[in-house]
């Protein structure tokens, strides 16, 4: 009974999840042989591979998983960890900075690293205070690409992913941009010549253009309207030559019936949605990817049996073909995942867009 459980709950996972790649972590939390039970179980229910090793010995299943507390343990300093985690995966990977003092673990990440380093984790403290020093005391240290990873939960608690679907770039069909590459390219020949709107200051589609000026290192010129449709209009209308970056459900069908066109789109590969439109990082922009995302979160005191119910309810609808199905048609893609996964894709969130806040200077007025 328990092998079917999880097979049931890693199969439904599997059909959300369509090619994504899927990694068992929470079995663990079992005891030994269940944990090594669970692994096989979602293994065989289409799951690519788990965290637990002995599952990986005993069964041939793939094994993948986080390494930052494993050489923290093994070693007798955080330098001599953080050393030996860096000569084993190159300077791209994750360090975990907090275990004793997190600026000093910070310092000797860098040291170690150098500004290339990949990403710190913070898995203790007041996140929103601790991401906003730890962002700054990088960028002091020259360390300005590095990410920041953390693990906590929020003033709020996160209970499910529902769907999330690419930004898509869209000109109007007489635009001289023709892909995302002309656009850098045009923007770095002009800079501030080139409009892009959005619905306001602050929205999906005037911080994608931010994301966008970030990664490139070009300017643009921001044309805040009250709403996505009058952009579009503006666009039709040709009352301005712009670009626009907006989900992709939202210029679905003025794409569809060829009054815009798509350019590009982000994501590691093309939606179902638009096939035909190349990602970002076909077009030669790899640093630029984000996705419009939905979620369900709660109030902080709402308690964990009325959460669960919400949670597993969303898991069970979201598993449907049928929604599925819709979902597809509108460029969605059905998010499985747990509480604790979702708080934390929250917060890295937050601690991205909080540094292309601080870099394009932007102020809420």
């Amino acid at each position: 009974n328990y092998d079917t459980a999880v097979a049931s709950a890693a199969s439904r996972m599997r059909s959300a999840a369509g090619s994504r790649f899927l990694a068992e972590m929470g079995g663990r939390r079992t005891n030994e042989q269940a944990a090594v039970a669970a692994a096989r179980a979602a293994y065989i229910a289409g799951f690519d591979a788990t965290s637990n090793l002995e599952a990986g010995r005993s069964w041939g299943i793939p094994t993948m998983g986080t390494a930052a507390h494993a050489f923290t343990l093994l070693h007798n300093n955080e330098a001599d960890a953080f050393r030996a985690q860096v000569k084993t995966f190159g300077t791209g990977t994750t360090l975990l900075v907090d275990t004793y003092n997190t600026d000093e673990g910070v310092r000797k990440a860098v040291e170690i690293a150098g500004p290339e380093l990949g990403a710190v984790r913070i898995d203790s403290g007041d996140l929103g205070v601790e991401v906003a020093r730890v962002r700054q005391l990088l960028d002091s240290l020259g360390a300005t690409k590095t990410k920041i990873t953390v693990t906590n939960d929020l003033d709020e608690h996160a209970i499910a992913a529902l769907a999330a679907a690419p930004m898509v770039l869209v000109v109007h069909p007489s635009s001289a941009v023709k892909s995302a590459g002309d656009l850098v390219r045009l923007a770095k020949a002009s800079p501030g010549k080139i409009n892009f709107g959005s619905a306001g200051a602050g929205s999906g589609a005037h911080m994608a253009a931010e994301l966008f000026i970030f990664e490139t290192k070009i300017k643009l010129t921001h044309v805040p309207y009250k709403g996505t449709g009058a952009v579009t209009a503006d666009m039709l209308g040709q009352q301005r030559d712009m670009v626009l970056f907006a989900p992709l459900p939202a210029v679905a069908g003025i794409v569809k019936s060829g009054q815009l066109v798509a350019i590009a789109q982000t994501g590691k590969k093309r939606s179902s949605a638009m096939p035909d439109v190349p990602t970002f990082i076909e077009a030669g922009v790899p640093g630029f990817d984000m996705d419009y995302w939905y979620g369900l979160v709660a109030p902080a005191k709402t308690s964990a049996d009325i959460r669960n119910k919400i949670h597993l309810a969303s898991l069970d609808i979201l598993s449907q073909p049928e929604v599925i199905a819709d979902l597809a048609k509108l460029g969605l893609v059905p998010t499985i995942t747990t509480e604790k996964d979702f708080a934390d894709f929250i917060q890295a969130d937050m601690a991205k867009w909080a540094r292309v806040v601080k870099a394009a200077d932007l102020k809420l007025d």
